[in-house]
């Protein structure tokens, strides 16, 4: 982006300065080759170096308006960017937060069907073992 504004910088000034190189030389030799002794041709130059400041400064605060411009932009696309960001981490939190609770929910139901079937095996394990007992009473 830097690099961007400084070659249009360049480009810029580059053509103005060269606009104005033409445009002094022609108003010096306008004011000085012909009478050098007339007041009047000296304001003139006076003027053309006035003009040439005033177009100096003008190109300098445009550059300087696109760069402004430029850095604007910027700072807003960084700022939409983490905006995005944040966004995402924001999702990405809560999705994490959803799989630790379909994880408890799963480990939750696990234990339940565990148990019932702990539960299931002891009672036939007893009834069993009861049988057992009764079938061995009945041997002795």
């Amino acid at each position: 982006m830097r690099v961007r504004t400084v070659e249009c910088a360049r480009r810029v000034f580059g053509a103005r300065r060269q606009r104005r190189r033409s445009f002094m030389e022609e108003g010096v030799r306008a004011a000085i080759v012909p009478r050098l002794s007339q007041p009047v041709q000296l304001g003139h130059f006076v003027l053309v170096v006035a003009v040439t400041v005033g177009g100096a400064v003008w190109t300098l605060s445009q550059a300087l308006a696109d760069l402004r411009g430029e850095l604007q932009e910027f700072r807003i696309e960084t700022r939409l960017e983490i905006q995005d960001t944040r966004l995402e981490i924001q999702d990405a939190r809560l999705e994490i937060q959803d799989a630790r609770i379909e994880t408890r929910d799963l480990i939750t139901d696990l234990r339940k069907e565990l148990r019932a079937e702990i539960a299931e095996v002891r009672s036939d394990l007893s009834g069993q073992i009861g049988s057992l007992r009764g079938e061995l009473a009945n041997r002795r």
